[in-house]
C-alpha cells in the first residue's frame, strides 16, 4: 500500500487526508477492510459490542421488530463479521421481506454468507432496492468514513494533506475555499491551533441513506462527541488507529496496516439528518438498551445462575454469570454504554 500511495501522489500531486483514508481503508487489493479479513472479533483487531455479547444484536432486534411491516427491508451497514446480525435475525424472524449484510470487505461477506445463508450480502447501497420502507443499522461505522483533516488557524482554515518526500509519507498543509466554506458552516469558529476532522462523508453518507427510501428508521451506534467537546481534545487524539487490540500506530508509516478512525462529530450527523428533513434524537447506548428491556434480562441472568448454584450445575452458573458480567459491559456509562446512539426517522 504504502509503494501505492506514493505512486499516486508522484503521479497525481499531495493526496487529501480523506483520499489517503479512502486508499489504506477500502482498496480492494491493499486496503485494512478490502482486503483484509474480518476485522472484528477477540482475535482479530478490535472488539465492538456485538462481539462482547449477543445480546446487543437480540436487543437491537426488538427495536427492529417494532418497525418492521409490509415489504420493509432491514439493512446492516457495516455488517463485519455478521456477528451483531446473527442474534438481531433470530429475534426479528421473518418479519421483513430481506435483511441486507451491507459491507466492503470481502472476507466479512464470505463469512456473512457461509454463517447466515438467508442474508443477502451486498457491497454497496445501489445493490439494495430503492424505495419503499427501510430500517438500517450502523454499529462503528461512521467513525470510519473517510474524513479531512484541518487546523484552525487565525480566522482561516489550512487543510493537511499527505506528499511524500524521498519515499517518506508527510503531511502537508494547503488551502481550500470549499472545505473552509464548509467549515465554517459545520464546524463554526473553534480556537486557533484545534486540530478537527471534517467529516463530509459523514453528512454524505447520512444523506444518500435517508434518500435511499421512501421511510427510513436508522439507528447509528458509534463513539461520538459534539464540535465543542472535539475542539478540546489534544491534538495526538484526533485521529486513532487500531492494529491487533492496540493503538498509537503511525498510519504514514503502516498505510493499510492499521485502522484509522476518529470520534465522530454529533452535530454534523444532526444538521445531515434534519437538512434532509429527517428528524433525529440522541442517547447514550446504555440508556437505549435499557430502554429495550437489558435491566430484565439482567435480572433474569442473576436469577438464572443462582438457580444453577442451587441445582449444583457449577457450569450452567458460570454460563448465566457470564452472560451477565457481558451485559453490564454493555451498559458501562464509562465505556460501551457511553457510546452515542443515533435514531433517525423521515416519512413516518
Amino acid at each position: 500500500m504504502k509503494r501505492q500511495v506514493i505512486s499516486h501522489i508522484e503521479a497525481n500531486g499531495p493526496l487529501r487526508f480523506d483520499e489517503f483514508m479512502e486508499m489504506c481503508l477500502y482498496d480492494p487489493e491493499a486496503g485494512f477492510y478490502g482486503a483484509g479479513g474480518v476485522r472484528p472479533g477477540e482475535q482479530a483487531d478490535f472488539v465492538t459490542s456485538p462481539e462482547v455479547s449477543p445480546w446487543f444484536g437480540r436487543l437491537l432486534g426488538r427495536w427492529a421488530a417494532k418497525l418492521s411491516g409490509g415489504n420493509s427491508l432491514l439493512v446492516e451497514a457495516g455488517a463485519g463479521s455478521g456477528s451483531l446480525l446473527e442474534p438481531l435475525v433470530d429475534e426479528v424472524g421473518d418479519r421483513f421481506a430481506g435483511v441486507y449484510a451491507l459491507e466492503i470487505s470481502t472476507a466479512a461477506r464470505e463469512t456473512i454468507s457461509r454463517q447466515l445463508p438467508g442474508i443477502v450480502d451486498v457491497s454497496r447501497w445501489d445493490e439494495v432496492p430503492r424505495g419503499g420502507r427501510g430500517v438500517v443499522i450502523a454499529n462503528e461505522l461512521l467513525d470510519n468514513l473517510p474524513f479531512r483533516l484541518l487546523d484552525r488557524h487565525g480566522d482561516d482554515w489550512i487543510e493537511y494533506c499527505v506528499g511524500a518526500i524521498d519515499g517518506t509519507l508527510t503531511m502537508e498543509h494547503r488551502r481550500d475555499d470549499e472545505l473552509a466554506a464548509w467549515s465554517d458552516r459545520e464546524i463554526g469558529a473553534v480556537s486557533p491551533g484545534c486540530l478537527m476532522t471534517a467529516q463530509v462523508g459523514v453528512s454524505r453518507w447520512v444523506a444518500d441513506v435517508i434518500g435511499h427510501f421512501d421511510e427510513v428508521h436508522v439507528c447509528i451506534v458509534d463513539y461520538a462527541a459534539t464540535t465543542d467537546e472535539l475542539a478540546g481534545r489534544p491534538r495526538n487524539d484526533v485521529v486513532r488507529t487500531y492494529y491487533g487490540h492496540r493503538t498509537g500506530f503511525d498510519f504514514l508509516a503502516n498505510p493499510g496496516v492499521t485502522d484509522i478512525t476518529t470520534d465522530v462529530n454529533i452535530d454534523t450527523v444532526v444538521r445531515a439528518a434534519r437538512s434532509c428533513g429527517a428528524t433525529v434524537t440522541t442517547t447514550d447506548q446504555r440508556s437505549f438498551l435499557l430502554d429495550l428491556g437489558a435491566d430484565s434480562v439482567l435480572e433474569e441472568l442473576v436469577d438464572q445462575g443462582h438457580e444453577r448454584a442451587r441445582a449444583g450445575d457449577t457450569m450452567g452458573q458460570l454460563v448465566a454469570r457470564s452472560e451477565a458480567t457481558n451485559l453490564r459491559a454493555l451498559l458501562d456509562p464509562g465505556g460501551l454504554g457511553g457510546f452515542t446512539v443515533f435514531l433517525i426517522e423521515k416519512g413516518t
